[in-house]
């Protein structure tokens, strides 16, 4: 203890210019966003490669399972494939079995929610918290593979959470395991549009906010983004509902959901560019000006 403080005393000066200097950067940072953007790109960048050494380690250990996943969800594409196949076999039939007198047929518009109007982007997550109130995970992807801020991250179970900053090679994103992150979303059978948010709690729970009163809603339930700010295409899981309560002071249901991701195991998502959400975001701001 002696020597602790030996030492302490003799490099007083060097270790009060250190935490001077340590408490001016921090001052600078938070205080200029262009010095504050300039860190947090830096920072991603390093931890980022820090965070890919030891995925790589991790990953060694665990090919087994990884590869056991993809199989599954290979299996799963080729089940929709050849359910798609089926659907559109069947659908030929019947039309070519009608017989069409004076009859017009429009086609409308398709969604610009759908999938098809989205790109996706693979990425491998290289570092993921599920124990804090605020969730993050990195993934190994950025600017130069196409990854920006605002965009949703998904996998072949459901939603993950949204890009929140992008260097070159890396980004950091929101876990939907977030205190503000919150996801437009439906309840499947009845198109009843409500919001998710997670409850702080347990990292397989949320709740499912803003449904009325007089709707249907029962557990089983299945709840689905509603593809209404473009963040992720319309359809894709968020969770399943494991609880409904109907309190008389209440205007709105409370509803709590299971998540249909596992956060604990996850490995591999993909980042979702809607194709026309500048459009989107650009036009409503034009309205909103006017």
């Amino acid at each position: 203890m002696q020597e602790l403080f030996a030492f302490i005393y003799r490099f007083r000066v060097m270790l009060v210019f250190v935490l001077l200097e340590g408490l001016c950067t921090v001052l600078i940072i938070n205080n200029n966003s262009y010095q504050r953007a300039v860190f947090f790109t830096s920072a991603n960048r390093v931890v980022g490669g820090l965070f890919q050494t030891t995925t790589n380690v991790k990953e060694y250990f665990t090919l087994r399972e990884v590869n056991t996943e993809l199989m599954d969800e290979n299996a799963r594409l080729r089940r929709l494939l050849s359910d798609l196949n089926e659907h559109n076999t069947m659908a030929a039939l019947e039309k070519d079995s009608l017989l069409v007198t004076d009859s017009l047929f429009v086609k409308a518009d398709d969604s610009l929610n759908t999938v098809e109007n989205f790109d996706f982007i693979p990425a491998e997550i290289i570092n993921n918290s599920v124990l804090r109130t605020n969730n993050y995970i990195t993934i190994n992807r950025g600017r130069k593979d196409g990854v920006r801020p605002g965009m949703g991250i998904i996998t072949s179970d459901g939603v993950v959470g949204q890009v929140k900053a992008a260097s070159n090679h890396f980004a950091t994103c929101y876990s939907i395991l977030h205190s503000s992150m919150a996801v437009s979303a439906q309840v499947k059978k009845n198109g009843a549009l409500c919001t998710t948010i997670w409850n702080a709690e347990q990292p397989d729970k949320a709740d499912v906010k803003y449904v009325a009163r007089h709707l249907d809603v029962v557990e089983g339930d299945t709840i689905i983004t509603s593809g209404y700010n473009a963040v992720y295409p319309e359809g894709i899981v968020v969770g399943v509902v494991s609880k409904v309560e109907k309190l008389p002071s209440e205007r709105f249901l409370q509803v709590e959901m299971k998540l249909s991701v596992d956060f604990t195991k996850l490995s591999y998502v993909y980042v979702v560019n809607s194709l026309f959400r500048n459009e989107k975001d650009s036009l409503e701001e034009e309205s909103m000006v006017e």
